[in-house]
């Protein structure tokens, strides 16, 4: 595993086979491109085309971006990484700028690999969710999948967040 590395913006297929620390002191580790990232649908989403970068409003949240996530009828697309996180006990997953016609529909899970699995997931209704587990080194699997069906998708960005709950 590589000696983390502060943070900094790239697509999926450069942070293959990386670790980086985010601002907030979560570490990630992000397994060779094969294991990491894998993309299906109509749209395939290329690992060069999704970007990761640090979300300047939350120290431990990273967006993924890409220019396919935009959608007309009768497009699809569905991608999924998979990496290890460190020093997190919370996370949620939101979208971000999401606007949707007809029946289309975004979904956004996040599983975390406690055992049960903690499953966090959004959509076009729940745009935000959460959740909690113990603290410690876990495997991370997000899925995000967009359906056009008859309508149009547009989403800016799912974010990602990991962290310590607060306490008062």
């Amino acid at each position: 595993m590589p000696t983390p590395q502060p943070f900094a913006t790239g697509t999926a297929a450069a942070l293959a086979g990386t670790s980086f620390t985010l601002p907030g002191g979560v570490t990630v580790h992000c397994p060779a491109l094969a294991k990491f990232f894998k993309s299906t649908g109509s749209v395939v989403i290329a690992p060069e085309n999704l970007t990761l970068k640090v979300d300047n409003a939350g120290l431990n949240t990273i967006l993924l971006t890409s220019k396919e996530f935009a959608l007309t009828p009768g497009q699809d697309f569905d991608i999924a990484l998979e990496f290890g996180v460190h020093g997190s006990s919370a996370s949620s997953g939101f979208l971000n700028s999401l606007a949707v016609t007809e029946d289309a529909m975004v979904t956004g899970s996040i599983t975390i690999g406690t055992k049960p699995p903690t499953v966090i997931e959004s959509d076009n209704d729940t745009l935000k969710a959460y959740g909690t587990y113990t603290l410690g080194d876990y495997i991370v699997t997000v899925n995000l999948q967009g359906t056009a069906g008859d309508g149009t998708v547009a989403l800016g960005s799912y974010g990602l967040h990991f962290g310590v709950p607060v306490t008062k």
